[in-house]
C-alpha cells in the first residue's frame, strides 16, 4: 500500500507525495552539510502531438521509456519523480554540475523511441537551486516551474530560477494590498 501511495501506477516513478518527502529531507540534510541541491522541473516538449496522432497508449509506451531511461543516468544520491501528464522533478544532491546532468537528461529525452513509428520529443527545464533562489521546497518548486514555463514560452532548453525577475505586481504581498 505504501509503494501504490508514493509512486506513479503508470511508470513506477516516486510520484509528488513522494517527491515532497523526498525534498524535505534533501534539503534538511543539505542544510546540515552545507550542500546545494538543484531542483529540475521537466516538462516535455512535443509530446502532446504524440497523444492526439498516435493514441495514448503510444503516450503511456513514451513516458514508461523515458521513466527507465531517466532512472539509468540518475546517481544513486539524486531523485527522479513523476509529477504530472508530461513533466518530471530531478532534485540532485550537492549539484556542482547540473548542466552536464541536463545535457545527459536532454540526450535520452531526446533519442528514438520507436512504436511501430518513431517519436521525436525533447524538453524545457526549469532550475532552481537551493538555498541560492529558495529557502523552502514549496518555492523552490514554485520557482523551477516559472523558470521551465519561461524557457517554454521563449523555447529554451532551459532556464535559471535565478535570472527571473518578479515584478513588484506578482509578488503576494502587493496582491494582498489591492483591496
Amino acid at each position: 500500500m505504501e509503494y501504490l501511495a508514493l509512486h506513479d501506477p503508470l511508470t513506477g516513478l516516486p510520484n509528488r507525495r513522494f517527491l515532497e518527502i523526498e525534498l524535505e529531507r534533501m534539503l534538511t540534510l543539505a542544510q546540515r552539510e552545507n550542500k546545494y541541491v538543484c531542483l529540475l522541473y521537466l516538462d516535455l516538449k512535443k509530446f502532446k502531438p504524440v497523444n492526439d496522432k498516435y493514441g495514448h497508449d503510444a503516450g503511456d509506451y513514451v513516458l514508461k521509456v523515458l521513466a527507465e531511461r531517466f532512472r539509468n543516468v540518475v546517481r544513486k544520491s539524486d531523485f527522479v519523480s513523476r509529477v504530472g501528464g508530461d513533466e518530471f522533478i530531478f532534485l540532485l544532491y550537492d549539484c556542482k554540475d547540473y548542466i552536464n546532468f541536463l545535457e545527459r537528461i536532454l540526450g535520452e529525452i531526446e533519442k528514438d523511441v520507436f512504436y511501430s513509428y518513431s517519436k521525436k520529443i525533447s524538453g524545457n527545464f526549469g532550475i532552481a537551486i537551493y538555498p541560492d533562489d529558495a529557502k523552502s521546497p514549496d518555492d523552490l518548486i514554485m520557482k523551477a516551474d516559472m523558470a521551465m514555463y519561461y524557457a517554454k514560452t521563449n523555447d529554451l532548453k532551459f532556464y535559471l530560477a535565478k535570472n527571473i525577475e518578479i515584478k513588484p505586481q506578482d509578488s503576494k504581498e502587493n496582491n494582498n494590498n489591492k483591496f
